[in-house]
């Protein structure tokens, strides 16, 4: 090999070791360029847009922005607004959001923070990776990222209507970890506004414990409903409510019960009946309150609305329904019962949340269609002046 040749393969060897040692670029900065929302209360509802929101009030809302919430949720069904939807065929709008907001306050976040990182992401997609399949290594809050972005046909607008739109998907990757996620940047307008993050039965869905998995730089509370391999829910008193039929009140049942977790092992018991309870302590000719289920009187005592004549409860005080809560917070749990002389079986499978879980339920008998309806169960002392129900149907539905 002559001199040359050997000169230039050693400033080229040089050459290619000093671009590698040079810094990634960091766009930290680029976090500051996003306008901060103002919040605003909405005087009808009480909801908050941009701003914090209770799950109790997020469960009780019958309108977001001036759009009803089965306007809503039809038009965030897949071929609605879009051929993918917002939701699911069959989701709750509101479930999904108390869910996510339970799950997003017991870490210690709020929706504004998240959605202000994802729509950052977004800016310096279009400027790191537009029109690459990947952009180069950079850095944000320290940890090592690329990302890339690819521009749609068309803008897909929100379904709250609000004035907000896209046109793009958004890939990104957290190098230091391998964790990725791909998001729409209408999510994150959203998560800011509404705390929407799209239900689980469509694709465009950004679970914020992904968005967690990937913005590492994150501060997130560790408790028992976030770690890894804990419990999933608080244990004691809780709500249970199951619905089958929500034009039906017959359909729809409450019944106390004490939650009790050992590991993986869930175990739930049904209380007594409250009215009974307060028959053997001799209340019950005690003046009931307006209001629903458990209302608590001025004296805080828990008066049990009057159940419809002949209804039961569907299941018996002391049964217990055992199943299990993984490390990833899926629950499954039934019981076999007997109602209306019929032997039947009921399967609930959920996830859970800070305040409880929720999920679908399936009533199968034999020689009848199976009956699926929806189920939430709720720590009754999560729920500012709230109280337990009662262990019985519920007269007012849902």
């Amino acid at each position: 090999m002559s001199l040359v040749a050997i000169a230039a393969a050693i400033w080229l060897v040089t050459s290619l070791a000093t671009f590698a040692d040079l810094p990634a670029q960091d766009y930290s900065d680029v976090e500051k360029k996003h306008p901060e929302l103002k919040a605003m209360k909405d005087p009808k509802t009480g909801f908050i847009v941009g701003g914090k929101n209770s799950s109790e009030l997020v469960r009780g809302l019958t309108e977001i922005n001036g759009i009803s919430i089965p306007d809503l949720e039809k038009s965030m069904r897949p071929q609605g607004l879009s051929t993918a939807g917002f939701l699911g065929k069959d989701e709750s709008l509101l479930d999904v959001m108390a869910a996510d907001n339970d799950w997003v306050l017991g870490a210690g976040l709020t929706h504004q923070e998240l959605a202000r990182h994802l729509y950052t992401f977004y800016r310096i997609s279009r400027v790191a990776g537009e029109r690459r399949k990947e952009s180069e290594v950079f850095t944000y809050r320290g940890i090592r990222y690329t990302t890339y972005v690819q521009v749609t046909d068309g803008f897909q607008h929100s379904p709250f209507k609000d004035g907000t739109k896209t046109s793009a998907d958004v890939y990104v990757k957290n190098v230091d970890n391998g964790k990725a996620l791909s998001f729409s940047p209408l999510v994150p307008l959203m998560v800011e506004r509404y705390g929407f993050y799209e239900g689980h039965g469509t694709s465009y869905r950004v679970d914020p414990k992904d968005i967690v998995d990937v913005f590492t730089f994150l501060k997130v509370r560790k408790n028992e409903s976030h770690a890894e391999g804990g419990l999933r829910f608080a244990r004691g008193a809780h709500l249970l409510h199951m619905t089958f039929d929500e034009k039906d009140p017959r359909w729809s049942f409450n019944h106390d019960v004490n939650v009790r977790t050992k590991g993986e092992e869930l175990t739930l018991i049904v209380l007594e009946d409250v009215k009974k309870k307060e028959q053997k302590a001799g209340k019950a000719g005690s003046k009931q309150t307006e209001g629903g289920l458990g209302n608590p009187s001025e004296d805080d005592a828990v008066k049990s609305p009057e159940r419809p004549s002949g209804q039961k409860p569907l299941l018996s005080a002391k049964r217990k329904l055992h199943g299990i809560v993984d490390t990833k917070g899926d629950i499954r749990f039934g019981i076999t019962a007997v109602h209306d002389g019929k032997l039947v079986s009921l399967h609930f499978v959920g996830r859970s949340t800070l305040g409880g879980a929720s999920g679908k339920v399936y009533f199968m008998t034999v020689k009848e269609p199976v009956r699926e309806g929806a189920w939430r169960l709720w720590n009754p002392f999560s729920r500012p002046g709230a109280s337990p129900g009662y262990n019985g149907m519920s007269p007012l539905g849902r």
